[in-house]
């Protein structure tokens, strides 16, 4: 029989265990401080192979990366800037206008799917000349970084290399998410920045993106704060599987060799080693008994 004055003591204690046990899970990132200024751009895949409701998937990707970010116009804070693209590319608001999250969410709201083909190379220009640009909010010596979604092969794979060079010169950093069994990983490798692990994700499917947002938001807190895998990040390219589809995995390939294909349950947070149910129950139960000595 425990001791009534002891309840509180061990409850608190059980929701504070429980409590860890699923951040981990879950692997939320922290909320940081920006410790330098950053410019962000995204660049949505908003082409007719996309279903709908994956497009607005990007969209959420998108508002969950702000919700992480100290967003503003402050000169230490971070500016967002968002454009799609399809045959061509359409810029939806640029780094002046992302004065605060609710502004941001609200007019992430508005955009819609422009459907066409795959210009990724037209992005990536529009991004370096037009968003990046001090007209519209660009900063000077300021870390530039742009993420891309998509879903497919770009139309002109010579251009999009030469964009993606062309990106390279103006120091801005190319996060990639290939999303789906129609990307081309090679395509992919060319535009994305090195390393490859780092800035290169793959997912077989939209909903698995709820999985690879963490590493994502991870890596772009790391690349402010220089923090090199500080914080539990796969330092090989992952695919992600999401445990909802029958789909056959996919084959990542580095170094012109097949990688070890992984399958991941969306809920394992790619934790290695996690804890089993039986062996968190195991802690309550050894928690309760140091407690009770």
């Amino acid at each position: 029989m425990i001791p009534s004055k002891l309840y509180i003591p061990l409850l608190s204690a059980l929701l504070a265990h429980l409590s860890w046990h699923r951040n981990v899970a879950e692997r939320i990132p922290p909320r940081f401080p920006n410790k330098s200024p950053v410019d962000l751009v995204f660049m949505l895949d908003s082409s007719a192979s996309i279903w709908p409701p994956n497009f607005r998937k990007q969209l959420a990707f998108v508002e969950y990366m702000a919700e992480q970010l100290d967003v503003g116009l402050a000169p230490r804070q971070v500016r967002v800037g968002v454009l799609s693209f399809s045959t061509d590319a359409r810029i939806h608001f640029n780094l002046s206008e992302s004065n605060t999250k609710e502004i941001l969410k609200s007019r992430l709201d508005t955009i819609k799917q422009i459907r066409g083909n795959t210009n990724i190379s037209q992005a990536l220009l529009t991004m370096k000349d037009e968003l990046f640009s001090p007209e519209n909010g660009g900063r000077r010596n300021v870390k530039k970084i742009g993420i891309m979604m998509t879903d497919g092969t770009s139309q002109n794979v010579t251009a999009t290399q030469i964009a993606a060079e062309k990106c390279r010169e103006e120091n801005i950093t190319l996060f990639v998410i290939g999303i789906g069994r129609k990307v081309d990983y090679h395509e992919l490798v060319r535009i994305a920045s090195k390393p490859t692990e780092r800035y290169l994700k793959l997912s077989s499917t939209y909903a698995a993106l709820d999985v690879i947002k963490s590493d994502v938001i991870h890596n772009v807190i790391e690349d402010e704060w220089n923090l090199p895998y500080a914080m539990g990040l796969n330092e090989k390219p992952t695919e992600v599987r999401s445990s909802k589809t029958d789909e056959k995995p996919l084959e990542l390939v580095s170094g012109g060799k097949p990688s070890t294909v992984v399958e991941v349950d969306p809920g394992s947070g790619f934790i290695p080693e996690f804890p089993s149910p039986l062996r968190v129950k195991e802690d309550i139960v050894s928690l309760m008994k140091k407690t009770l000595r």
